[in-house]
């Protein structure tokens, strides 16, 4: 199998370098780099023009000609890799030597597996370790990381999901949670324990979700964290997904399903659409009546494919 990166850029002047640094020092090597970048205003294209002319394997820079957020620009890059293996990479995180083959060596062991997804080391904005890792800090806070982590840089998958995977046409809807989404739909997401990189944090990430953060953390933290609040907003993108997976699923040749795997799939989407159109009726509904639907939701197991009984409290009385 072949393996590509596919980085999402933009104005990651300060740290990018030593991220690609990190690729070179892998034990097997990448067969090309794919980076998108997103009108960066910093010195990112210098530093990977830079690092193209000596990286022991291809690197291909692609710039846009406008700002597109960096959902669709991972998008972009995604549809330009040409390996079987392709790896997302954020631009300030810095893999172990062994990432790339041990992920390799896990869809060998796995062929049916579609995603892996690994564990990181939570790192401060030097790479210092903090001691935590992104499945620890869910664990902390009751979370289940076999249902809920969706890193997308710890994030790998088979290429035959380009065609259902792109163009992601998503604003809200992250692009790693379509991609895993994907992965569970399809019974092919599977992850590993072990840290395979530093997960850095600093002031300027493009995200910083509670279990990302480098301090001990709790459940109350967890159902009053602003940074989680009204699930609204990206709900409705997620019910539109399914739809545009399923579409999407038959009309491409890139998986051979038989049809008990495909009514198998269906199940399973309408299960879910269910669950997320329940949801956002819940969501809908003003305080106090929205107790009441919240209640009845999770009595016939409304809850399930989403955080269980914290999400429960959370659109009771943090929504």
């Amino acid at each position: 199998m072949k393996i590509s990166i596919a980085m999402a850029t933009y104005n990651g002047a300060k740290y990018i370098k030593e991220q690609l640094e990190s690729f070179v020092q892998q034990t097997r090597l990448p067969d090309e780099v794919i980076v998108n970048d997103d009108c960066s205003t910093d010195d990112t294209i210098n530093i990977l023009e830079k690092i193209k002319k000596t990286a022991p394997f291809p690197v291909k820079i692609y710039s846009n000609e406008k700002n597109i957020g960096f959902v669709k620009n991972f998008g972009l890059a995604i549809e330009r890799c040409r390996g079987d293996v392709i790896f997302l990479s954020d631009q300030d995180d810095f893999w172990f030597p062994n990432r790339i083959d041990y992920i390799y060596r896990y869809f060998e062991k796995y062929p049916s597996a579609l995603v892996i997804a690994n564990d990181a080391e939570i790192a401060r904005e030097d790479l210092t370790p903090t001691g935590y890792t992104k499945f620890g800090q869910q664990k902390a806070i009751g979370i289940s990381y076999k249902k809920k982590f969706i890193t997308g840089c710890c994030t790998a998958f088979k290429a035959d999901l380009i065609p259902i995977i792109c163009p992601i046409p998503f604003n809200k809807y992250p692009h790693d949670a379509w991609i895993h989404s994907i992965g569970e739909l399809l019974s092919g997401r599977m992850l590993t324990e072990k840290p395979l990189l530093y997960f850095r944090r600093h002031k300027t990430n493009a995200s910083s979700p509670l279990a990302s953060r480098p301090e001990k953390i709790s459940t109350l933290q967890f159902l009053s964290s602003k940074n989680r609040g009204n699930p609204y907003f990206w709900l409705e993108e997620r019910l539109y997904s399914y739809e545009l997976f399923w579409e999407r699923l038959n009309n491409t040749s890139s998986l051979r399903l038989s049809k008990e795997e495909l009514d198998a799939v269906k199940l399973r989407v309408e299960r879910d659409r269910k669950a997320v159109s329940g949801r956002l009726a819940v969501l809908s509904a003003p305080f106090p009546y929205r107790i009441i639907l919240a209640t009845k939701f999770y009595m016939i197991g409304g809850y399930n494919i989403f955080s269980g009984s914290k999400s429960f409290i959370k659109d009771c009385f943090f929504a």
